[in-house]
């Protein structure tokens, strides 16, 4: 949780209401100290930072991020049991040139348990595959203003522009009309329902229909295919990058001995992303997850790329002799928290048909409900959902890649009329078993 990217309302006493809210300094000391972030030499000061205390991480963010770093090393017991032991380069973490990234990641990290004196890595920015809005400025600006001029983001304004009115009569100073910027509203408005602050009595009937319609904005935008190219086709490439540099090393390893199991480090590669709400709904659009277009990532939110490698039939025991063959065997499992303390990590749903592409029904949000549901389709129940259009929670390293690279030459397909189909079977493959797990990705 954070305070809001600034102050819309053009209220006096709000820069200092959020300034009670953030930790003490000496708390932001002791996480520096124990998981230091290396910040690129080219980078300016944090974003964040230029506008305190607007857009920095809250005491309850510290907090809410600790307690998200203990649920997923729960869930991965068999992955992040070593997490303390495991040598350096094999728990990577990345963050974004915001100090509220940052310190979430530190944050997250204690609660994982990871081993004190871990980097935290932050790119330059206009390199960072996370910082799209920032590191591509003028083609995000672009892209941006081509979608705010068509017909769905014309009656997402119109929608709201009965609101400015009663708005203007509590917060005179606002701007207005032209300078109106709903999603500032809404962000401001989020972070007070989520650190619990009453809303303004005149503001309160209108609060639902404005975070509601700041949703619908960022939605407009993740789904046309040229802009989700930019946004989330250079993540998915930075995880599949990932996976094959653990897998690189899981080759090595096995080179380096003589017997293809005896003495192999079977530890698993660790990678953290700790980037923005944004990069979490972007990526649920690229992956064509079954998600509602209402849904928006919750502070803390995390989703989680598991890689297995699925033994050959047969073959249980042998090792992959070239870096082929290894990626032929490797499995992608997808997993998501919505960030809700409530809630827990679950095996995330996603349509192989990349032509469905509009989410408007609702998602699976639990694990009993895609089982259920992968369930019906296994033994062919499932009215209405053709082979094609077949939900799964997990990918080949090959379809994986596919699905990158459509994704990333979305641009192109748009220009053409035409998307292409990866059909991806749900079985797990082959009955020799999943070896331990060899990697593991994820973003918060």
């Amino acid at each position: 949780m954070r305070a809001p990217i600034g102050n819309p309302f053009r209220i006096d006493t709000d820069e200092h209401s959020w300034i009670q809210e953030l930790p003490e300094p000496a708390t932001l000391d002791v996480m520096q100290r124990q998981f230091p972030t290396i910040v690129h030499p080219e980078n300016p000061e944090s974003f964040d930072l230029k506008t305190y205390p607007y857009g920095c991480l809250t005491r309850r963010g510290v907090e809410h991020l600790q307690r998200m770093g203990a649920q997923l090393r729960d869930s991965f017991p068999e992955i992040l049991a070593d997490l303390p032991s495991l040598p350096t380069g094999q728990l990577k973490v990345c963050s974004t040139n915001y100090q509220r990234t940052q310190a979430s990641a530190q944050a997250f990290l204690h609660g994982l348990g990871a081993p004190p004196g871990t980097p935290i890595q932050v790119r330059e920015f206009t390199d960072c595959a996370m910082s799209f809005y920032h590191g591509k400025r003028e083609l995000s600006a672009q892209l941006s203003r081509r979608i705010r001029a068509l017909e769905p983001s014309l009656e997402l304004d119109r929608a709201v522009a009965h609101t400015e009115e009663p708005l203007l009569a509590c917060f005179p100073d606002m701007d207005t009309g032209a300078d109106m910027n709903w999603i500032r509203v809404a962000d401001h408005l989020n972070c007070q329902v989520a650190h619990d602050q009453e809303l303004h009595p005149q503001v309160q009937p209108h609060a639902d229909l404005l975070r509601g319609n700041s949703v619908q904005r960022f939605v407009t935008h993740y789904k046309d295919r040229e802009f989700l190219a930019h946004f989330a086709g250079p993540l998915l490439l930075d995880v599949l990058l990932e996976i094959r540099a653990a897998a690189a090393a899981r080759l090595a390893a096995c080179s380096s001995v003589s017997d293809s199991d005896s003495g192999v480090d079977m530890r698993p590669h660790v990678t953290v992303f700790s980037g923005h709400d944004v990069n979490i709904l972007g990526m649920l659009f690229a992956l064509n997850a079954v998600i509602d277009d209402a849904h928006w990532p919750s502070y803390g939110a995390t989703l989680s790329f598991e890689v297995v490698e699925v033994l050959p039939e047969g073959e249980k025991g042998s090792a992959p002799t070239d870096m082929d063959e290894l990626l032929s065997r490797l499995r992608v499992h997808f997993y998501y928290h919505s960030g809700e303390d409530a809630q827990a990590l679950a095996p995330l749903a996603l349509h192989t048909d990349r032509s469905r592409f509009d989410k408007r029904t609702g998602g699976f949000t639990t694990a009993d409900e895609v089982a259920e549901v992968l369930s019906r389709q296994e033994h062919g129940h499932e009215q209405g959902l053709e082979p094609r259009t077949a939900v799964v929670t997990s990918l080949s390293y090959e379809a994986f890649l596919r699905l990158q690279e459509e994704v990333a030459g979305g641009h192109t397909a748009q220009e053409e009329g035409s998307v292409s189909v990866t059909h991806v079977s749900g079985a797990e493959g082959g009955s020799g078993g999943a070896a331990p797990v060899k990697g593991l990705s994820g973003f918060i």
